[in-house]
């Protein structure tokens, strides 16, 4: 079922997700950056002054356009190397190429949730702080409550979406169809690979943040 994924061009597939990430970008700049500085701005400056920081600001955005293939190549690289690092322990003795075509065609997931958040913050729910547009709006964040949760699991609650359920469940399939493993043994494998790294990083950012609070 998913073998025409897996053979996908590499590269060709890569730029596909670069230059659709972007696009969410751009749309996610225009349409939400003047709401939000209005709503947070609004009552303690002109709007003159406001025009003059929504120019600053537009004039250093390019930069996040230069970081997005970075961000997504080190988001690939990351997944790859839990697998990878998980099979030299099992003495699976698995490619890296496989493991990185596993990770780079699983990261649809996260283009997908790009166009998810930014359909809902623009069509259904316009957020009102920079905070209200950090929280993921399928995630255990979301259902509790930005404001009752405490600093130290507000990363945690927001990495637990419906999304990383659906990355991970894309992983198991993948990695079951290209190592010929059961299911479950896929899933136990991911859990322990990608799922305790993603810990470990979630933990370590908290961790980071809390220190320079």
């Amino acid at each position: 079922m998913f073998t025409w994924l897996l053979n996908l061009k590499n590269g060709w597939y890569y730029l596909f997700l670069v230059a659709m990430s972007a696009v969410f970008v751009f749309f996610s700049n225009f349409f939400l950056t003047e709401i939000l500085v209005y709503n947070v701005l609004g009552e303690q400056f002109t709007s003159q002054q406001i025009q003059q920081m929504l120019a600053a600001t537009k004039a250093w955005q390019w930069i996040g356009y230069v970081l997005l293939p970075i961000i997504i190549i080190v988001r690939i690289t990351f997944t790859a190397f839990c697998l990878y690092v998980g099979s030299l322990f099992q003495e699976y003795g698995w490619e890296w190429k496989k493991t990185f075509n596993i990770a780079l065609k699983a990261d649809i997931v996260f283009l997908l949730m790009s166009a998810a958040l930014f359909y809902y913050y623009v069509f259904i729910n316009t957020p009102q702080t920079m905070e209200d547009m950090s929280v993921n709006f399928v995630s255990v964040l979301a259902l509790v409550g930005l404001e009752n949760t405490p600093a130290w699991l507000v990363s945690a609650y927001n990495s637990m979406n419906l999304f990383e359920l659906v990355y991970i469940a894309l992983l198991t399939v993948l990695v079951c169809k290209v190592f010929e493993r059961k299911w479950y043994q896929s899933l136990i494998f991911v859990l322990l690979t990608y799922g305790v790294g993603t810990y470990l990083y979630v933990a370590g950012m908290t961790f980071v943040y809390l220190s320079f609070m």
